[in-house]
């Protein structure tokens, strides 16, 4: 679930609460309404968030092409791949994400 708790957006999941980051409003990409969202969780040892995406692909290996800085450099982005079927999706730094929009985690 996606609740309001202090005036921020936090996904619920058995009992715990994850700050939620939408990528579309990190990439600047236009906001659409949608009646489910897909929710990636993601923490280190300190750190945890939910992370709204559009899609899941799935899972392959994959060669990462890192971008020239001279090309494109936008933040959060470490580089990108091929797909057997053409598409070229950005690589993104998850940790990076983590470390600047992360909730601490409670030691018990």
């Amino acid at each position: 679930d996606i609740k309001i708790v202090n005036g921020a957006e936090v996904f619920v999941l058995r009992g715990n609460s994850y700050p939620i980051i939408y990528l579309r409003d990190i990439f600047g990409y236009k906001h659409i309404e949608k009646e489910i969202e897909k929710v990636v969780l993601v923490s280190n040892n300190e750190k945890s968030l939910a992370l709204v995406v559009d899609d899941f692909i799935g899972e392959q290996e994959i060669v990462i092409k890192s971008l020239s800085k001279h090309l494109y450099s936008p933040s959060y982005v470490t580089g990108v791949t091929k797909l057997g079927d053409g598409r070229i999706p950005i690589i993104i730094d998850v940790l990076g994400i983590l470390n600047n929009y992360g909730r601490r985690e409670d030691k018990k």
